[in-house]
């Protein structure tokens, strides 16, 4: 009885460290998910500006004479 509740153990324990990984194909249906999200808010398909674009953004404003 005791070898067949470690047997378990073990098995739950290997399922468990199974799933914290993430493979090519949950990482890519997460960035599926992440456009299509951004779509549906009208927003552009990818992630949001990051810092170097903001800035560029800013930039550009001021170039064109509009405070931003």
């Amino acid at each position: 009885m005791k070898k067949y509740v470690m047997f378990a153990a073990a098995i739950a324990l290997l399922g468990l460290y199974g799933c914290t990984e993430k493979g090519p194909s949950q990482k890519a249906g997460e960035r599926v998910d992440e456009i299509v999200d951004n779509v549906q808010k009208g927003d552009a398909p990818l992630k949001e500006k990051g810092a170097v674009e903001k800035m560029g953004t800013s930039i550009d404003g001021v170039i064109q004479g509009k405070d931003k």
